[in-house]
């Protein structure tokens, strides 16, 4: 089968987010089984497109975005979030479609994220799978990374929602997740199929090399971006509780992950926990490091003794699952998917949200009973080997796949009437008629924006300025 992965985000270049990295284990699961796949990703460095073909692995085409337009500065106050999006989706498309009309793919994945799959979604030349991580209208709707329900926030969730209900096969890696997005549709629940999220269970192993760490100490890892969504806030907040629960026991924190400017005021995160760990007298006891590469992450889940990720939402986290395949116990909250790889007194805890007592509880409960956290941390190795395997995964993926192909003949039809090679075309009309209709409305309406306008075509062509202003003083210059 030959298999198109479009996903903005693909290790190494640019980085090893959660999308980047399950995009990353399903590219050479589904290679590992014989299948012709090709990635499509954005470059770090536009200006040089680039193209890694490595023998018995995935095909990596690197592009830049497409700038829809020059001069949008209506389109982009009105847009901020969704106009870059779109130029970032048009130019993963552009290269899609010119590797499909060269040698055709029999399938193409993308995630819902950032409505990746819109273009393809709207003009329908393959069979599309949309694989759910977390929709925009999750993000909005609890108000996580500062979003708010204003117009581009809006507009970027009904993108989102168009390519899902024009995918021929939605997956999702956890029921919650999936109950969410049918609510959200007001689709059938089966429609969406569950399959998990996978781990690379040779490299995440038990036995290995070990990162350095605090040997007299119980220590406790947290990995995730440095924001609001992570609740690594409430897992500051538990630290002193920890503490004072274990008195007389050594424990030591580690945090690993991107500082982000969410805090108040856009200000640093890192900075926020810093100081509310230093007003508690216990900045000694948490060390804070910036993003890992995966191929090291091994590493620090062997080092310690739990893995902890309160989350206030997160619908199948990898670190969770990487974690449990390094035999580790983990301390988790009920916001998302974790539970259900987790297991509740099974692999690890399972706490409210936004609970710092429970969280402290929890920690408390591992951190003072050896055997318990023996025990669980065996359980979590087997748990990921049987169930959450790249191999089991991709295999899975296939018969999804299938099904869409299947479905695809049955009811094959497209949103967009023209030539797919014409779709950026329009899009680059659209956005540009937006744009002019915004600058025309604001000219007619006001005079603050008339003298500017004069001002600035003044400045920049002053002969040319004065001989239109005579002929028609009051009209648009």
């Amino acid at each position: 089968m030959r298999v198109c992965l479009i996903s903005r985000e693909y290790p190494p270049e640019t980085g090893w987010g959660g999308i980047g990295t399950f995009t990353h284990h399903l590219a050479h699961g589904l290679t590992g089984l014989g299948h012709d796949v090709h990635v499509v990703s954005l470059s770090t460095s536009p200006e040089h497109p680039t193209l890694v073909e490595t023998p018995g692995q995935p095909t990596v085409h690197r592009v830049a975005a497409d700038n829809l337009a020059v001069k949008l500065g209506f389109v982009n106050f009105c847009l901020p979030v969704t106009r870059p999006m779109l130029e970032e989706t048009a130019g993963l498309w552009t290269k899609f479609l010119e590797l499909h009309r060269a040698h055709p793919f029999d399938v193409l994945e993308c995630p819902e994220h950032f409505a990746e799959g819109l273009l393809p979604a709207l003009v329908g030349v393959v069979p599309l799978v949309i694989r759910l991580h977390t929709p925009h209208s999750k993000l909005v709707k609890e108000k996580f990374h500062n979003f708010d329900e204003t117009f581009d926030h809006r507009v970027l969730t009904a993108l989102e929602r168009v390519a899902m209900l024009s995918a021929n096969v939605l997956i999702s890696p956890s029921q919650d997740l999936a109950n969410y997005v049918a609510t959200d549709l007001n689709l059938p629940l089966d429609r969406i199929n569950i399959v998990r999220n996978p781990v690379d269970i040779h490299k995440f192993t038990p036995d290995g090399p070990r990162a350095a760490m605090n040997n007299r100490a119980v220590n406790i890892l947290f990995v995730g971006r440095l924001e609001q969504r992570k609740g690594v806030h409430h897992l500051i907040e538990a630290v002193p509780q920890v503490l004072q629960l274990c008195e007389g026991k050594s424990v030591h924190f580690t945090l690993i992950g991107k500082d982000t400017p969410t805090a108040a005021g856009h200000g640093s995160v890192l900075e926020e926990l810093q100081a509310k760990l230093r007003a508690t007298n216990c900045e000694q006891q948490a060390t804070f490091t910036s993003q890992i590469p995966l191929t090291q992450m091994a590493e620090y889940y062997r080092a310690v003794d739990i893995c902890v990720l309160p989350s206030l939402y997160d619908n199948a986290p990898m670190t969770v699952i990487e974690a449990m395949s390094c035999g580790k116990p983990v301390v988790g909250t009920s916001a998302g998917g974790t539970k259900e790889y987790v297991g509740h007194e099974k692999c690890g805890l399972i706490v409210p949200p936004a609970d710092s007592l429970a969280l402290a509880q929890a920690l408390s409960t591992l951190i003072l009973d050896d055997k318990k956290r023996a025990s669980m941390g065996a359980a979590a190795r087997i748990n990921a080997v049987e169930n959450f395997s790249v191999q089991h995964m991709s295999e899975q993926t296939v018969n999804m796949y299938e099904s869409a192909i299947q479905l695809y003949r049955n009811r094959h039809a497209a949103l967009y009437p023209g030539q797919p090679e014409r779709l950026t075309e329009d899009l680059h009309s659209l956005i540009d008629s937006l744009e002019r209709r915004l600058y025309e409305m604001t000219y007619s309406n006001s005079w603050r924006f008339r003298i500017n306008h004069w001002r600035k075509r003044a400045k920049e062509q002053p002969g040319g300025f004065i001989t239109r202003a005579l002929k028609k003083p009051f009209s648009k210059i």
